[in-house]
């Protein structure tokens, strides 16, 4: 092998190669994997197989008090990757100078130009340049450009322990020294060359050759049974030796002392390789060389005991290792890479679906299937999307994905909500309101534009979620023919009766100088002025009367009603008290300097009095609510008085029991007051200010005019009783500022008028609400809602395209085909076209007694229609209607409600046939997200950082049905769950290496019966997994997903078969039945990832052996799987057992390994002491049972009494012996069994291993 020392060495001949790039500290048997494929490589393209590395190694250099102890010095790799079929050896002085060297440098420079790589073989965790900027990804996109193919390496595994130089130091740690030689595929040693010491060995009767650790620090140190070469050509002699620094003497450099046994010879300046094969003890200070030479004396007969032991069937000499054998063995190899790398691989991923139009190809697939369609709730276009946005996006791609997969036709349009007031306040800040610095065209034309950018940025990130869809032909409520549409809906809704126009009290923002929907409405806590207020009588004898009081006993003081409110701005506009007729109210005698009689309901008496601080008061008498009705009493500051009035929603939850009355600033206000013909006074204007004829406050805002109404009530002598007081207030949910009920003239979607309420209520009950309990929310909300406002009094929105009678208000009565001609206009040119419109157009002469309504539609009513603007319009959907709506539990009072009632006003029914809502994401400790606490979860962040598909695992593994707490904490959770089934698809594509579906198949009836059990499982996993999918049960997926891979799977079957897929006789039955179970279960379990972690799934797809379509997501669920049938004796109910026995058996070896009867278990032989008829199904396993159990033998004994040595396990009957074997270990399988060394070719080999090497294989029935 050549070694080139430095990158100033490498000459024009060195150009072409095959190389691989690493430390290589120790070529344990994992490097030794990679470089069987770089060797192999090189071979196919007749190049050298070459190994860059590096000294000193990078750690010591950045890190040198830290960095760890090496495993092998240059020499010995050198050594080790000449014997493996390394060619050349590149060794680059890792200083400063190459540390600075950039990762293009690396790759053009170094790669490219001076090696020529053709071919490189690197860990994908693999790091370099300047400051470790280059990655595997990097690496990968530059090697295109520079015309090589980069792989990664895979992890190789002993005993379910990931083969690496960290784990053999760890074993060298402990003096675990077999467990080092199955990882390094040889006995760990140390060479050097024999120097000259200071001779005190012979002075105790103890010789030692002296070998100097030229390394700063060694991984090994104690006294051990050891072995040296380098003697001669072929001798190895036995020995032992201590790796320390001598403490008995004050020793202070560490060394290797090696006393040999029966040797006499002079070693001094040759060069030997000692071979640690035994850890006896620690290095350990003597009080005198008497005691050291007693412990000597102990050690040398001790290790000559091990050392006659291990000779008694091997040579010492000639020695064959695993690594002798690594060609026979079937390793895997797969390109597919461990670590995941998403948030740099995914967008690569992305490119090429859209580069090749996948969702084009799942339309084309699909095309014909039955229909599924799930109609996406338009989000505002507004802003960067949040963690909110993509659970719902998720959601809705896991069902389109899995209803695709279930071979229906299942498109997904997504949508964006794009007129309101939002965009409107954000085009105000630049370019100020319609009608000032801009007309209203030119502000509406600035809104779209707008809209459209921010649909652009909030589609780029869903995108990057790994949603798929029609995104470049989205439905935006702001497209022409959408628009049009949307009137369209207007009109027929008018056509059928629904559409009114009246004078009502609405909710009122006044910042947005318009009336909100009930959606638009959030409730926060608001502190407001609590006061009670006294109406006086005008004619108090009338009113005495009613209380039936005896002569003489009228009491004394003013009579006055009291009402309580926590709203003072309302009372200009009061018109009445209310009382209820069911209720009884006392006439109250108040004593003290200002004796007064009062009249509250008689069960809040008591409370009323202490309230207002009154501690001398009796009642004087008692009456029904009914019989105070239309008596008068004077309002509190005006000069005008107002009736008692009757109303149901009186009560005596809180207050006086007596309501006061504002028409114009409440809803029940207004519709009691209907009853009575009240004026309906609305002295506030839009902008939430007294208009100018306000007496008394004209000017006032109202919601700071509460103090000065307060002073006018003390001034008259009308204030009862005032204090601040907390308590929930509607709230604008834009500015998130308290709102008002004002009267106004506005459109109304009437709930009665035509029986919408009713019918919506019947449609109702026909739909399958998810999770069930929507239905009595909804319902609850539905039967008590107010009218529909869908007027606002904005400027971008879609207008109420209607024709009123300027003196009658009445609508036009060609009202429909109206609608139709400014519909087909604003299809051609948008909503301008309304406010263009010249009237007398459409209506010729009735142009001069009719006017346009210049009101904008509330945007809820934009959105609440596209069952009938996109749904029922759009060509993708086949004139279907929507099968499911989906979103945030919030929308049961915003978009399912908005479109049950445009949908019932249109269609009478439903526009869906399920609903599914999910909950709000909270933080890990159910807080919401705040900017202020600085607990917000960006999706961006997460996507950039762990990638889309740990963020699809999240929300699918979530009860979406309440609160989704979400933190780094959980996210990380996910990632650790992502990575074991990552790994479990990893090893199955590796297992399949070489294997091709058309040819190597084996069918079901020759199938090895654990490989048919395992297809079983996957069988009965596919029949969860599919139920939950049907069900939206994506948190039961993740689970019974989790529990696949890594229970039964990753626990049991994948262990249990590496003997076999590794050791067996390549392409014979034994090998091939477990790939074609591989195979089976990795075509199933691809396609449950599919629809939750996409991305993986695709990668996956990519790496699958076998003729199949570009893509998963265009398949349908896989029909191959099969199990085993309940009549066979080895069925799933003993397999069932056998776990049981193979968990209660691990405990036991378990045990003897920490009580250091065993090392790894395949040193073990068991004995197994069960009731005859238990003992009969285990010993129907016969051989096979040790493959399970993992262990070099297993023999059943069929006892009712096990021997006292027996260890009992939790299952009944069930006792275990563990004892080690004496038996020598095959080289190439590590079993320890009896016929290792019988067949003379292979003396280091048990006759399994030697049949699967040179004969017709091994036979497996059962494991």
């Amino acid at each position: 092998m050549e070694l080139i020392r430095g990158i100033h060495n490498i000459r024009d001949r060195h150009r072409g190669c095959v190389l691989t790039i690493g430390n290589f500290d120790g070529v344990h048997l994992g490097h030794q994997q990679v470089l069987i494929q770089v060797v192999k490589k090189a071979r196919e393209l007749g190049v050298p197989p070459t190994v860059m590395l590096f000294e000193p190694q990078p750690r010591e250099l950045f890190a040198a008090d830290r960095a760890p102890a090496r495993l092998t010095r240059l020499r010995d790799k050198y050594t080790q990757l000449a014997k493996l079929g390394v060619e050349r050896l590149l060794v680059v002085n890792f200083n400063a100078k190459f540390a600075a060297m950039t990762p293009y440098d690396f790759v053009h420079r170094l790669l490219a130009e001076q090696l020529g790589v053709k071919f490189l073989v690197v860990g994908d965790d693999f790091r370099f340049g300047a400051m470790r900027q280059g990655d595997f990804v990097y690496l990968q996109q530059e090697a295109k450009s520079a015309h090589f193919d980069v792989v990664s390496t895979q992890s190789f595994c002993v005993s379910e322990q990931r083969v690496s130089s960290t784990a053999i130091r760890d074993e060298l740690a402990r003096g675990e020294q077999d467990a080092v030689e199955q990882m390094l595929g040889r006995p760990y040693s140390i060479s050097g060359r024999v120097s000259h010491g200071k001779k005190l060995g012979r002075t105790i009767g103890f010789p030692t050759a002296n070998v100097p650790l030229k390394r700063r620090v060694t991984p090994v140190s104690g006294v051990y049974v050891v072995k040296v070469g380098g003697i001669d050509e072929n001798t190895w002699l036995g020995g032992v030796a201590n790796v320390g620094t001598r403490p008995t003497v004050n020793g202070v450099r560490q060394q290797l002392e090696v006393h040999l046994f029966d040797f006499a010879g002079d070693l001094y300046g040759r060069h030997v390789e000692v071979q640690l094969l035994h850890k006896l003890r620690d290095e350990k200070k003597f009080g005198s060389l008497d005691e050291l030479k007693a412990q000597i004396e102990l050690d040398d007969q001790t290790a000559r005991g091990w050392l006659v032991k291990i000779m008694s069937k091997t040579s010492i000499r000639n020695e064959q290792s695993m690594s002798d054998f690594k060609d026979t063995l079937n390793l895997p190899e797969t390109a597919f890479p461990m670590r995941g790398n998403l948030a740099q691989r995914e967008p690569q991923m992305l490119k090429r679906w859209y580069d090749e139009d996948l969702y084009g190809e799942i339309r084309k697939a699909k095309k014909g299937k039955k229909s599924f369609i799930l109609h996406d709730g338009p989000p505002y276009a507004n802003g960067n999307i949040h963690i909110g946005h993509s659970v719902n996006k998720i959601l809705k791609d896991i069902i389109i994905k899995s209803k695709t997969l279930s071979d229906f036709d299942a498109p997904y349009v997504p949508g964006w909500d794009c007129h309101g007031l939002p965009i409107e306040l954000m085009v105000e800040k630049k370019v100020g309101k319609p009608g000032k610095k801009v007309t209203a065209a030119e502000f509406r034309q600035k809104c779209r534009e707008y809209a459209a950018k921010q649909v652009e940025g909030q589609k780029a990130d869903f995108k990057r979620l790994g949603v798929l869809g029609e995104w470049d032909k989205p439905y935006l409520t702001m497209d022409f023919n959408t628009e049009a549409n949307i009137i369209r809906a207007l009109g027929k809704i008018a056509d059928n009766g629904h559409l009114h126009k009246g004078f009502k009290p609405v909710h009122w923002c006044t910042d947005c100088g318009s009336a909100l929907a009930e959606a638009e409405v959030e409730y926060e806590n608001k502190v407001s002025p609590s006061i009670d207020v006294m109406f006086r009588a005008t004619d108090e004898a009338a009113v005495l009367a009613k209380f039936g009081l005896a002569e003489g006993h009228e009491g004394h003081g003013d009579v006055s009603i009291v009402i309580w409110t926590t709203t003072p701005w309302t009372l200009p506009a009061n018109r009445a008290v209310a009382v209820s007729d069911a209720l009884e109210y006392v006439l109250v005698q108040v004593e003290g300097e200002t004796p007064r009689r009062l009249i509250v309901a008689s069960e809040l008496a008591k409370q009323v009095m202490d309230r207002a601080g009154i501690e001398h008061f009796h009642n004087l008498g008692f009456c029904q609510g009914d019989a105070l009705e239309l008596l008068r009493f004077n309002h509190p500051f005006y000069s005008f008085d107002v009736p008692v009035i009757c109303g149901e929603h009186v009560t005596t939850e809180s207050g006086t029991g007596v309501v006061h009355t504002a028409p114009g600033h409440g809803q029940e206000d207004f519709v009691v007051g209907q009853k009575y013909g009240l004026e309906v006074a609305n002295p506030v204007g839009s902008n939430g200010v007294y208009l100018p004829d306000t007496e008394l406050f004209a000017g006032q805002h109202v919601l700071k005019a509460n103090d000065n109404v307060i002073d006018v009530l003390k001034e008259h002598g009308s204030l009862l009783h005032h204090h601040a007081y907390e308590h929930s207030y509607p709230h604008c949910w834009r500015h998130k500022t308290p709102i008002i009920f004002r009267a106004t003239p506005q459109w109304f979607i009437s709930m009665e008028k035509a029986g919408l309420r009713a019918k919506a209520l019947e449609e109702i009950k026909n739909v399958k609400w998810i999770p069930e309990w929507g239905q009595n929310r909804i319902e609850s909300m539905v039967e008590g809602r107010p009218d529909w406002c869908i007027s606002r009094q904005r400027t971008w929105g879609v207008p109420i395209a209607l024709f009123v009678h300027k003196e009658t208000s009445e609508l036009h009565p060609n009202t429909v085909e109206l609608i139709e001609q400014v519909a087909q206009k604003v299809e051609q040119s948008g909503i301008q076209a309304w406010w263009d419109l010249d009237t007398a157009e459409l209506l010729g002469d009735d142009a001069e007694s009719y006017e346009k309504v210049l009101d904008t539609l509330d945007v809820w009513f934009d959105s609440g229609a596209t069952h009938y603007a996109v749904v029922n319009q759009r060509a993708e959907f086949n004139g279907h209607e929507a099968d499911m709506y989906l979103e945030g539990s919030d929308q049961h009072r915003g978009w399912f409600q908005s479109s049950l009632m445009t949908s019932v006003a249109i269609k009478n029914a439903a526009p869906y046939k399920q609903v599914l809502t999910h909950g709000f994401t909270v933080d890990g400790q159910g807080r919401k997200m705040s900017k202020s606490i600085g607990n917000v979860v960006s999706p961006q962040e997460v996507m950039n950082k762990l990638g889309g598909d740990i963020l699809r695992l999240w929300v699918a593994s979530t009860d979406y049905t309440g609160e989704m707490t979400v933190s780094d904490q959980i996210l990380n959770r996910s990632a650790d769950a992502y990575r074991r089934i990552r790994n479990t698809a990893r090893f199955l594509l590796a297992n399949l290496n070489g294997f091709n579906p058309e040819t190597d198949m084996v069918a079901a009836e020759d199938m090895v019966i654990a490989d048919r059990w395992a297809v079983g499982k996957a069988l009965e996993a596919q029949e969860e997994i599919l139920k939950a999918f049907e069900e939206c049960n994506f948190h039961a997926v993740t689970q019974r997903l989790m529990q696949f891979c890594s229970v039964e799977m990753g626990s049991f079957y994948l262990d249990i078969i590496k003997d076999r897929q590794y050791t067996a006789k390549a392409g014979g039955l034994a090998h091939r039945s477990c790939q074609t179970a591989l195979f089976h279960i990795m075509e199933a379990l691809v396609r449950w990832m599919a629809p939750i972690m996409s991305f993986t799934a695709d990668e996956i797809w990519n790496e699958m052996p076998g003729v199949r379509n570009k893509y998963v997501f265009t398949e349908v669920w896989y029909d191959g799987l099969f199990g085993l049938n309940d009549d066979e004796t080895l069925n799933n109910a003993f397999w069932s057992e056998l776990l049981r026995v193979r968990g209660a058996v691990n405990k036991v070896l378990e045990q003897a390994r920490n009580d250091k009867k065993i090392g790894g278990s395949l040193e073990a032989e068991i004995t197994l002491y069960a009731k005859p008829e238990f003992a009969a199904k285990l010993e129907a396993m016969g051989n096979e049972l040790r493959f399970v159990l993992l262990t070099s033998k297993a023999d059943v004994v069929a006892t009712d009494a096990a021997p006292e040595a027996a260890v009992a396990t939790e299952i009944d009957g069930l006792s275990v012996v563990v004892a080690k074997s004496d038996a020598e270990k095959c080289e190439r399988c590590w079993h320890h069994v009896a016929d290792v060394g019988t067949i003379d070719a292979h003396p280091t080999l048990c006759g399994r291993c030697v049949s699967n090497i040179d004969g017709e294989g091994e036979t497996r029935q059962f494991a």
